[in-house]
């Protein structure tokens, strides 16, 4: 049994706790995305905190036949998944039914917020019938929208008429504001840059709807220490969506 924690004094009390109740597993401070690669391969590997990707480190420490149970979530959404790892290295598994999460793997360094363009950019107008504000309010829904647009980070905001708004921000500049009142045409939506973020979400719920609204169990996630996917019903279907790997703190 091995454990780790990034904090040496969770860590210490955590040994000091288990000793007095006759336990001595093997405790490291150490940053977790890393693994530990003196107690390797491990059979079972359990991370109770939430990352974009499951780490190269994880699976190179995994036994064949190995399970990892970890949250992978993204800025919208995302939920526990359970993944077997095969003779070759690839760890494939499906999301639990229910939701669950934990907070972010936290690191040495800890990295500062994205520092992402916001370009003075024309705007497109259109309108939605999709309420933004159900990207936060509906954890199924912000689950199947992570998937689309898995490197977008968003927030509240005040648009340039003084109206609350939902916002969308994609590295490259890229950026929707969507109104959270509507009006008879719906709730109004602003876009920016070359890529059209909310037309992706509208994609993502229109998949959803003529899917039936899947709950999370229907899709699952295979990983490779080069490449990973979130997929719906089965592995080698049609509909897959590419996670981006680790990158740098920026």
């Amino acid at each position: 049994m091995t454990s780790v924690d990034i904090d040496p004094e969770l860590v210490d009390l955590a040994r000091e706790r288990l000793a007095a109740n006759g336990h001595t597993p093997t405790l490291a401070a150490v940053d977790g995305h890393t693994g530990y690669p003196p107690g390797a391969p491990y059979d079972r590997i359990i991370a109770t905190c939430a990352v974009p990707a499951i780490p190269a480190s994880w699976l190179d420490q995994a036994a064949p036949g190995a399970v990892i149970l970890t949250d992978v979530h993204g800025p919208l959404g995302g939920t526990l998944v359970r993944l077997t790892v095969d003779d070759h290295g690839t760890a494939t598994g499906r999301f639990v039914p229910h939701w669950a999460g934990f907070m972010t793997l936290r690191h040495d360094v800890e990295p500062s917020q994205p520092r992402w363009p916001v370009l003075e950019l024309p705007a497109t107008q259109s309108w939605t019938t999709i309420d933004p504000l159900t990207l936060n309010t509906h954890g199924l829904f912000g689950f199947i929208v992570q998937w689309q647009l898995p490197e977008v980070t968003h927030g509240r905001m005040t648009d340039d008429d003084g109206q609350p708004a939902v916002f969308l921000l994609a590295r490259d500049g890229s950026r929707a504001e969507v109104a959270t009142t509507p009006t008879a045409r719906g709730y109004p939506v602003r876009q920016y840059g070359p890529q059209r973020l909310w037309d992706r979400v509208e994609h993502a719920a229109s998949f959803w709807n003529e899917q039936g609204r899947p709950s999370y169990e229907r899709f699952g996630l295979t990983a490779t220490t080069h490449d990973q996917y979130v997929w719906y019903d089965q592995p080698d279907g049609p509909h897959r969506w590419s996670l981006p790997l680790d990158r740098p703190a920026e």
